[in-house]
Order: C-alpha cells, then sequence, then structure tokens
C-alpha cells in the first residue's frame, strides 16, 4: 500500500472519528486495512480467536468495511476492517477523499458507536441470554442488525449531507454530498423472497436437515431481504417527496403476499427508533422480532421450545381466504 495513501487514510478515519461520540467510540481497539476477498475470513478469525460464540456470513458482492463486537468477560472489543481498496482511493493522483471512501469509514465508525452505545444501555450486544429460547435469539439477532443498519445509515447520511468531508481531487473544495441506496432493490429483495421459500422448502422435504435449513433462512432474511430493505429505507427517509422501499416493490406480486404488511410494520418501527434516539431499542427489536416469527409462521416455519432446546418444523404455507 503506498504511503501516502496510508497517511491519508488514517488522517481521514481521526477526522470522521472526531466528529462522533467519543464515549461510544472507546471500544475500538484497531483499524485495519486488509484485501476485500479476505474480510469475511478475517472476521470469523476475530470472533473464533476470542472465544466468542457465532460467525460471520458476508453478503455476496463481499462488503468494503466491517465493523466487529467482540464481548468478553463482559467487555467489548471493536475491530474495524476495512478494505485495501478503499484506502488505496484516497492515494493522489487517483482520487481525495472519494465519497465511497468517506461513507465506508464513516459507517464502520458509526457502527462501533452503536454497539458502544447498546453495551452502556443494556450491558450487552449480542442476544445470548441463557433463559431465551435459542430460534428468538437468532430472529432477535437479525432485527438488532436491521436496527443497527437503519439507525448507523439515517447518521451517515445526514453527517455526509451537511459536513463537507468529500474532495473530488487534491486541493479541491470539500463538499457534502447525498449518498443513494447502491444496488437494485427491487432484484435482492425478490431473489431473497425465493432464496427463503427454497430453504423452507429444503427442510420441508428433508433435503437439508432442520437446523441447518433454520440458520440458512434466517441468514437469507437478513442479507437478502431486511438488510436491503432497512438500507434503502433509511437512505431517502430523510429526503421529502421521496419514493420509499414499498413504492419500489408494490408492483410485485410475491412482495404484496409474502412481505409488504410486515415490512411497512417493521419500517414504522425503525422509524420509531430514531425519533426516540434509540431509547425505544427493546421495544423495537420485540415489535420487530414478532413481525419476523408471524412472517416465517405464514410461510410454514414455526418453532417451540423443547427439553434440548428449539425445535423447529417447516410445513406449507399458510393460505388466505
Amino acid at each position: 500500500m503506498k504511503p501516502d495513501a496510508l497517511v491519508r487514510f488514517e488522517q481521514l478515519t481521526r477526522e470522521l472519528a472526531a466528529l462522533l461520540n467519543p464515549e461510544a467510540l472507546e471500544s475500538l481497539r484497531t483499524v485495519l486495512v486488509v484485501e476485500r476477498e479476505e474480510i469475511g475470513a478475517r472476521v470469523n478469525a476475530l470472533i473464533q480467536g476470542a472465544g466468542a460464540a457465532g460467525s460471520y456470513s458476508p453478503s455476496a458482492f463481499g462488503p468494503a468495511g466491517v465493523a466487529v463486537p467482540i464481548e468478553s468477560k463482559g467487555r467489548l472489543d471493536c475491530t474495524i476492517l476495512i478494505a485495501r481498496t478503499v484506502a488505496e482511493s484516497l492515494s493522489v493522483p487517483v482520487v481525495m477523499r472519494s465519497a465511497d471512501a468517506v461513507s465506508t469509514i464513516l459507517e464502520e465508525l458509526l457502527h462501533v458507536c452503536v454497539y458502544g452505545l447498546a453495551k452502556r444501555r443494556r450491558g450487552y450486544v449480542h442476544h445470548t441470554r441463557a433463559d431465551v429460547l435459542a430460534c428468538d435469539v437468532d430472529l432477535l439477532s437479525v432485527a438488532s442488525q436491521m436496527c443497527d443498519e437503519y439507525v448507523v445509515i439515517r447518521q451517515k447520511v445526514l453527517i455526509l449531507g451537511t459536513v463537507p468531508l468529500v474532495q473530488a481531487a487534491e486541493g479541491s473544495e470539500a463538499v457534502a454530498v447525498g449518498l443513494q441506496y447502491g444496488g437494485s432493490l427491487s432484484k435482492e429483495v425478490l431473489y431473497g423472497i425465493e432464496a427463503i421459500q427454497s430453504s423452507i422448502d429444503q427442510g420441508r422435504t428433508g433435503i437439508r436437515p432442520a437446523q441447518d435449513s433454520w440458520a440458512e433462512v434466517t441468514r437469507v432474511l437478513y442479507r437478502s431481504v431486511f438488510e436491503p430493505l432497512s438500507r434503502y429505507s433509511a437512505y431517502l427517509d430523510d429526503v421529502p417527496s421521496s419514493s420509499s422501499a414499498d413504492d419500489e416493490l408494490r408492483e410485485f406480486e410475491r412482495y404484496q403476499t409474502t412481505l409488504r404488511r410486515d415490512w411497512l410494520l417493521i419500517h414504522e418501527a425503525l422509524r420509531r427508533l430514531v425519533i426516540s434516539g434509540l431509547a425505544d431499542t427493546e421495544l423495537v427489536l420485540d415489535i420487530i422480532q414478532t413481525a419476523l416469527r408471524k412472517m416465517l409462521n405464514e410461510l410454514g416455519v414455526s418453532y417451540r421450545r423443547v427439553e434440548t432446546g428449539c425445535w423447529v418444523e417447516f410445513g406449507s404455507p399458510k393460505t388466505t381466504a
């Protein structure tokens, strides 16, 4: 990596961190620059090295940055991993402070803030309480990830829209910028609905063990359905007279029959989270977790407590008259 890019990367990271709540960033231990294709493996190495529960599954396109919260013995330690291409884009004469670089670094710093505030408020980041059914913990984790993404993107859009941080080239004036969602929402969400149904079918027919099918359903539920919905909505919710995720998707029958009612309820809960300044986090998580369980039940997935833990059953989708 070019020395000038590394210097600029460090300067920019420090400048962006200075814009945020220093107490919320107390858990940040290090920022690592790695190859983009290595990020998923490096995240899991951090998780496993700390003896923490769980694992990380990156999105299909691979992230440009990830903030990793590790909880151990009551302590929260966060590491940020940034793709080398992001850091190197700060090298002159390519681009100085591109919108992509500023956006990526700021987003991961904001994630650390959200984790730090969660730790301070409720004493934990990850839902691993022994008295909560494992399947409920899985859905609470999906709900928590949705809340994190939504809050972080809302904050990022506000900061970059009001603070001049982006430069097109060295020596040019820094400007504030408006950000947009970078993918095709309809393509991602419709694929996600199909992928969830495929995983349910595999669980129902026994092609895949029930627990493996459950893990795949919850992974796709977040990565391919509610992560894009949450991010897309967060980019637009502060933009007057903008379209919405519902506007983008309502013409598709699968969205109407499978997702729309529950998504509108979840979106309203996410809005409430921001309006309350995160004070309603636990209530919002409960609302979202309940909506997710109801949605899965209508798709044919149910679960219950048994002596050995959580028993997942896969059946046929519920039909409505």
